[in-house]
């Protein structure tokens, strides 16, 4: 039997947080681990950076680098979308369209729509179809931000919560860039005009709950210098490229560090 769109097979789950166009930690952890690992998971947030080029890679420079995982790694790969992506996804879609590029209706700060243009260059609306915005890997609920309670389907007679979830996240893909939806909306902690969160805007520090009724989540998009910090069985692993996680096929997760860092 054919596993869920949104599950991932038992195995070794490389999983890297928020890029921000750092191709080059990206680059150096993938080649400290080599291939001790069965799957990657990006978990979003490539472009926008507080940091300019050459310090950091450009826009086109990181699309080329996710163009590069997809011919090496294949299915093996798999790329969750984050707040500071969707006003890409959404400005590239309509560039090759032949829309005109105004304000996108996912905007998020960072967003320059000189940098959505040149990726336009690189890659084309189709690229950006098999970017998710969850998945399930050795029972842990993997995204962007994670996924608040009042998200989440439980009870429903015949209905699988993950199975809801997913046709939720279909809607919300299809129209992001019609329709506000609130899964993708910025919550109260962020300055945003909800209570909590979507599932690529939920603060760590404010808004995430570890409900029992869901499983445990790794999530990144709240950056700590501190690294890996846990909420019950829920980690957030955005350290601000300095670490990421690999999630063994018991659900344990061990912290991984550059070998030469500072």
């Amino acid at each position: 039997m054919s596993l869920p769109p949104y599950e991932i097979p038992p195995g070794r789950i490389l999983i890297l947080p928020d890029v921000h166009l750092n191709v080059a930690w990206a680059a150096a952890a993938l080649a400290q681990e080599a291939d001790e690992w069965d799957h990657l998971v990006f978990l979003g947030d490539y472009f926008d950076s507080a940091k300019r080029p050459p310090e950091v890679a450009t826009c086109a420079e990181t699309a080329r680098f996710l163009l590069e995982m997809t011919e090496r790694y294949g299915k093996r790969v798999t790329f969750l979308l984050g707040n500071h992506d969707l006003p890409y996804v959404e400005s590239v879609e309509a560039l090759h369209a032949g829309r005109d590029l105004g304000e996108p209706l996912t905007y998020c700060p960072g967003f320059d729509p000189d940098s959505a243009r040149s990726l336009a260059e690189v890659v084309d609306a189709a690229f950006f179809q098999r970017f998710r915005l969850f998945v399930t890997a050795n029972g842990s609920l993997l995204s962007h931000a994670g996924l608040h309670p009042s998200f989440w389907r439980d009870g429903i007679p015949g209905v699988d919560p993950l199975d809801a979830l997913e046709g939720h996240c279909a809607i919300a893909r299809e129209k992001m860039d019609r329709q506000f939806l609130p899964i993708l909306g910025c919550g109260a902690a962020r300055g945003g005009p909800q209570r909590v969160g979507g599932i690529t805007w939920l603060d760590w520090r404010h808004e995430f709950e570890d409900h029992p009724a869901l499983p445990p989540q790794i999530v990144g998009h709240t950056q700590d210098k501190d690294g890996v910090r846990w909420n019950g069985r829920s980690a957030c692993v955005d350290g601000g490229q300095t670490c990421w996680v690999l999630l063994d096929e018991t659900g344990i997760l061990s912290i991984r560090y550059l070998k030469n860092r500072n």
